[in-house]
């Protein structure tokens, strides 16, 4: 949680809940984790574009702008990090029914071969339409 004080407080305040801010911040935190990841096994931006397939101006394109990194991009750097992704959805605290609402994993195991698999808490409980799933 982001401590301000002072001047910006107020501003501070006002802008938390916006959905910019929560954009940014987010695109922040998945940005500084391939970078962390990145700098644990000894990997430039170069070596990353190499194990994508793609060009280095691209690697810097969205680690610069992260706000535009897809659901398949974020798994194409994943796999390139040798790591896996963990995804979690879940309700705000302070909500009348706070729980988990969706949690998906990527693992690169799974026979199918599908790229996340998702589970919903009242689909697995048979109270979710089937064609939500898609």
């Amino acid at each position: 949680m982001t401590k301000v004080y002072g001047p910006f407080k107020k501003i501070f305040d006002e802008i938390k809940d916006t959905f910019e801010y929560r954009l940014e911040t987010l695109s922040l935190e998945i940005t500084e984790k391939i970078l962390e990841i990145m700098e644990k096994k000894g990997m430039n931006r170069n070596d990353l574009a190499k194990r994508m397939g793609v060009s280095r101006a691209s690697v810097t394109q969205f680690l610069n702008e992260g706000s535009n990194i897809t659901i398949k991009r974020l798994l194409r750097i994943s796999d390139a990090l040798d790591s896996d992704i963990d995804i979690q959805i879940v309700e705000k605290a302070g909500s009348r029914n706070a729980k988990s609402i969706i949690t998906g994993e990527y693992d690169p195991s799974y026979p199918h071969n599908y790229s996340n698999v998702i589970i919903l808490d009242d689909y697995r409980r048979g109270a979710g339409d089937e064609s939500v799933c898609g």
